[in-house]
């Protein structure tokens, strides 16, 4: 078999894997408000470079939030969108720097390793993040003391793991505990974060001309996922949904784990 047909299938697969997570995650998401996010970048990590796989993410769930943010706009909470996403023009530069610092192995190991935190919830397991006893009021709920620390830290990690969502997502649904709300105001930030870090990528070069099928596949799997989970949903119980997506989180995350450990020790 030739180098071209070798390179073809390649590709293909590439295409096919990304358009069946895509619209898997989508799905998730749409049922449970987040988590969907990982799970793709995860899959895309395994596919691309950790350098085009974090972009190429970024183009995709900017379309998927977007979407949601516009669906549930009525809800969103602006204040604490505009607060959490003022740090990213000066924190997310400097995650472009660390992640450009950071060799390939190691960016996929940090991406395997976060994503493997995410599942564990080390702030919920040790309550490092509690729902508040007295639910709070909204002069402290919109403080700009509140959101501007996370925004911050979300930009510096935002280049190096990609997909911050679900360490996110108990801060906000500790202060905004209706689910509405809660998805709304995720999604628009959301959509800012990934706004910024495709600014960033293309300030630094990066070709997103190159990956355009890639992401217009990963954009039209987005959409025909959400609109699976939003008339499925209810179908699939609570504790099938949270096995199936815990099982298959973990299949990646620990498989971005072993290549990477292998390769830096090769």
């Amino acid at each position: 078999m030739s180098a071209e047909v070798l390179l073809l299938a390649a590709d293909l697969s590439t295409v096919v894997v990304v358009a069946v997570t895509a619209v898997l995650t989508a799905a998730v998401t749409a049922v449970i408000g987040f988590g969907g996010g990982i799970v793709l970048l995860a899959v895309l990590v395994s596919v691309l470079e950790p350098g085009e796989a974090i972009p190429v993410h970024a183009g995709i769930q900017l379309a998927s939030n977007g979407a949601r943010a516009r669906t549930y706009r009525a809800v969103v909470e602006w204040p604490i969108v505009k607060w959490m996403s003022l740090p990213l023009i000066a924190t997310v530069p400097v995650g472009l720097l660390i992640a450009d610092a950071t060799p390939r192995a190691a960016g996929r190991l940090l991406i395997g390793l976060f994503v493997m935190l995410a599942m564990i919830k080390p702030w919920e397991r040790f309550g490092w993040v509690t729902p508040p006893a007295v639910p709070p009021t909204d002069g402290d709920r919109l403080s700009p003391r509140r959101w501007l620390p996370l925004g911050a830290a979300n930009g510096v990690l935002l280049p190096s793991v990609g997909a911050t969502g679900v360490m996110l997502a108990p801060f906000l649904r500790g202060a905004l505990p209706d689910r509405a709300p809660f998805v709304g105001t995720f999604a628009a930030q959301q959509v800012l974060a990934h706004l910024s870090k495709i600014i960033a990528f293309t300030a630094a070069g990066f070709a997103f001309a190159d990956q355009v099928v890639l992401m217009v596949i990963g954009v039209v799997g987005v959409v025909a996922g959400t609109a699976l989970g939003t008339r499925f949903g209810d179908r699939l119980s609570e504790v099938a949904f949270n096995r199936i997506y815990y099982v298959g989180l973990t299949v990646v995350a620990v498989r971005l784990i072993v290549l990477s450990v292998r390769d830096l020790v090769a």
